[in-house]
């Protein structure tokens, strides 16, 4: 494996895999909130370049294994669903969608990279969400320094039940 996090130009072959990770149920119900109790939404080719466009707040770059893009992750500036809005926090994400890529380690080299990144732009304090229904990844957050600091009851509902989201925060 030789993994990096790299820009790349968006694709329709890119697009179409995202679209892949984003409509898979093990997938879908750790990364998107489902407000209704119904099934989730169904993201289109629209949607996961609608969802990317360049903005001025979000640092996307994808995982990459040689060429091959294996997940993404972000870096947002004044995300609105920020708990606790500081001007020196920054919002993080992960998403390794590429399933035979799980359980290799990729996710704590993600998110060294991110808190390295972080640093780099000037962030003081890195905060995330995670459903508590994601163990793992509760988990590695733990082990990597976040704590948790507040609960949001309820705000997601997967497989006929309603799932509430983890704040962690970590100060670099």
């Amino acid at each position: 494996m030789n993994i990096h996090f790299e820009q790349v130009l968006m694709s329709n072959e890119i697009a179409q895999r995202m679209m892949k990770w984003y409509n898979d149920p093990e997938i879908a119900s750790f990364i998107h909130p489902n407000f209704k109790e119904e099934d989730p939404h169904v993201f289109t080719i629209e949607d996961v370049l609608k969802q990317l466009e360049p903005h001025a707040q979000i640092t996307h770059l994808f995982i990459m294994d040689e060429d091959e893009v294996i997940g993404e992750i972000s870096i947002t500036k004044d995300f609105h669903w920020l708990m606790r809005k500081t001007p020196d926090s920054a919002w993080i994400s992960i998403l390794i969608g590429e399933k035979s890529y799980w359980g290799k380690g990729i996710a704590k080299m993600a998110m060294r990279y991110l808190e390295d990144e972080c640093r780099r732009l000037g962030y003081k304090r890195i905060e995330l969400g995670v459903f508590d229904h994601n163990l793992k990844a509760q988990q590695l957050y733990e082990r990597m320094g976040y704590t948790p600091f507040i609960i949001n009851e309820h705000i997601t509902y997967s497989g006929g039940v309603w799932h509430n989201d983890i704040r962690m925060e970590k100060d670099l």
